[in-house]
């Protein structure tokens, strides 16, 4: 029996392909598949493959035209015949004993879903690594144990609360037969695919449960997606995961105030970041983006640019009328203030006086 089933996307990445598969090779759990996607590579990446192949029959080769990272997962998922699917990107590894700490965990609970920790690495220099990995170094950690099952949807709220929602698709195992009863599979010919498969697999299963075990191994460098400069692919992938999750939730009535408020907060933040991308754009990537749009969208689009564009006018106004009423407060408490007051008692009484007296 097949017990997990890894899946490897792989596009020009000759450079860490085999360091990357070799760790699946070596894993102290031997009954397990490999499928790697060569996604249209240009370089010697399916070379590689095809030798490495040679050295153990568990490797499943898809050699396909470039279709994209999410593409090749969904490829990979239809091929895959294991108990569980793992999915590893290629330019990163897993620890040697990763798979078997899995497994002796799923073997007493049956999960839909296990996540579990990751670090990151790199053998880069350069300040921009540097800062990359000092900001990441707890990012992909999950502290907290939870091996009784627990709802999806509970799981969800408990990790947003404590700013552990870690999106990555990479950091779970998920059980084969839940995703094809429910023929769930990964958004095509977008960015941050991750935020909607995630969001979606996790509130819809019943049995999850999490690790802190730290299993995975993450890659840091500088040609990479994640570090490469945001762009308006960026923008549109943010934009449809929100699109998407809020035509997909139409399906769902939470009564759990708690967790649509934790809900409404991850959709928030999704189109918050890729309005945040928007400005950063130049217009002609700007004008790109609002191409790819349908009529809906843009009109979704502009309403939320329009309210945080107001609610930025308000927090500047709000500023400026704090920042007045401190120099208005400092001016009265002056000494130079009271000073002046006092110098202009005696005109003002006689001023007043005047004023009896005509009156009289």
């Amino acid at each position: 029996m097949i017990k997990i089933s890894v899946i490897i996307p792989a596009y020009n990445v000759e450079k860490y392909i085999e360091e990357c598969l070799r760790s699946v090779m070596n894993q102290t759990l031997k009954e397990i598949e490999i499928i790697c996607i060569d996604d249209g590579s240009t370089d010697d990446t399916l070379i590689i493959l095809n030798n490495l192949k040679d050295e153990d029959s568990r490797i499943c080769i898809i050699s396909q035209a470039n279709k994209g990272l999410s593409n090749a997962r969904n490829q990979g998922i239809l091929k895959s015949t294991g108990r569980y699917i793992l999915y590893l990107d290629a330019d990163d590894i897993l620890e040697l004993d990763a798979m078997e700490k899995i497994y002796s965990v799923l073997a007493v609970n049956n999960y839909d879903i296990l996540y579990f920790s990751a670090r990151c690495f790199s053998i880069e220099e350069g300040n921009s690594i540097k800062d990359e990995l000092n900001r990441l170094q707890t990012f992909y950690f999950r502290p907290r144990y939870v091996l009784e099952p627990i709802k999806g949807t509970d799981f969800f709220s408990q990790c947003w609360k404590e700013h552990k929602y870690i999106v990555s698709a990479c950091l779970q195992v998920i059980k084969r037969e839940y995703l094809e009863e429910n023929k769930f599979k990964f958004s095509e010919g977008i960015l941050h695919e991750d935020n909607i498969y995630t969001f979606i697999t996790l509130v819809n299963a019943e049995r999850v449960g999490s690790i802190p075990a730290v299993l995975y191994d993450r890659r840091i460098r500088n040609d990479s997606i994640m570090t490469k400069k945001k762009n308006y692919k960026n923008v549109y992938g943010l934009f449809v995961s929100y699109c998407l999750l809020m035509d997909e939730l139409d399906k769902y009535r939470f009564i759990d105030d708690n967790l649509v408020q934790c809900i409404n907060e991850y959709l928030y933040s999704l189109i918050s970041e890729a309005l945040r991308i928007f400005y950063m754009l130049n217009e002609q990537e700007k004008g790109v983006f609002l191409n790819l749009l349908t009529i809906k969208q843009t009109k979704i689009f502009n309403q939320f640019k329009e309210n945080r564009e107001l609610e930025s006018r308000i927090r500047s106004l709000e500023d400026i009328n704090q920042r007045l009423m401190g120099e208005k407060e400092h001016i009265l408490k002056s000494a130079s203030y009271r000073l002046g007051m006092f110098i202009t008692y005696v005109p003002r009484m006689i001023r007043k006086k005047i004023k009896k007296m005509r009156g009289k």
